[in-house]
């Protein structure tokens, strides 16, 4: 995970700012073209199987190629697509004994998107990497939801259970989330409000649109810290 300073500089340092966690990949210039830059392999990472022994949810239709002419509305829909999958087989997985075969075969499902996401990154950082000069300030915010929203699909397609334990070592990706949305936040005058007590993992569902409620319920939902479940859901308070 690059410094958190950095990843809020998305309008001097856009490469820096969409590093995924552990990497420090700024995209380059040279060569790229606004029409060239979301091109990725055509292969899935989520294949479809026709074997009627493999569970329902393992034969799924595989995720769209990351292709090239990219927008933003493009960049937001194919990746809201990948976090409701996401998020459907997270939501089995929580009804589903931890010990079981069935279990297993949801996680190891979940990380198959993982790969996607990869090819997402790399293929937004170098859409910014050209287009940031001339987005306006509203195509900026837009930025930072939809980083928000790929950490925290990412976590989901990284985690190996569903105990607390098990999100420990997401806490750095549960902070940079936190940070994008108050950076976001930062000039609104919305007065503060309690947050809510308690919140429950089943508080991550689907949605329709891109926004920062997403990222942040599965910040309050999962993160092991209470400081920050706590700055998440006071947040979230603000914009529910």
């Amino acid at each position: 995970m690059s410094d958190l300073r950095a990843k809020l500089a998305i309008d001097t340092k856009p490469a820096e700012y969409l590093s995924s966690p552990g990497t420090s990949r700024p995209a380059s210039r040279s060569g790229s073209s606004t029409t060239s830059t979301w091109r990725a392999s055509s292969s899935s990472p989520v294949p479809m199987h026709s074997d009627p022994t493999i569970p329902r949810h393992a034969r799924e239709l595989p995720m769209p190629a990351v292709r090239s002419s990219c927008n933003l509305d493009q960049a937001s829909a194919t990746l809201q697509l990948c976090s409701n999958k996401l998020k459907t087989h997270f939501r089995k997985l929580l009804e589903t004994d931890p010990a079981s075969v069935e279990a297993l075969s949801i996680l190891t499902e979940m990380r198959r998107f993982r790969p996607w996401l990869e090819q997402w990154e790399k293929a937004f950082s170098a859409f910014l990497a050209t287009a940031m000069p001339t987005l306006a300030q509203a195509d900026v915010k837009k930025c930072r939801v939809l980083k928000a929203n790929h950490l925290s699909t990412l976590i989901l397609a990284s985690i190996s259970g569903v105990r607390d334990v098990d999100f420990e070592p997401f806490v750095t990706d549960f902070k940079a989330i936190v940070g994008l949305a108050a950076a976001i936040l930062d000039a609104e005058t919305t007065p503060d409000v309690s947050p809510k007590s308690a919140w429950d993992k089943r508080e991550v569902t689907l949605s329709t649109v891109m926004t920062l409620a997403d990222p942040l319920r599965v910040v309050v939902s999962c993160c092991t810290d209470p400081m920050v479940r706590s700055r998440a859901a006071r947040l979230l308070q603000r914009i529910s």
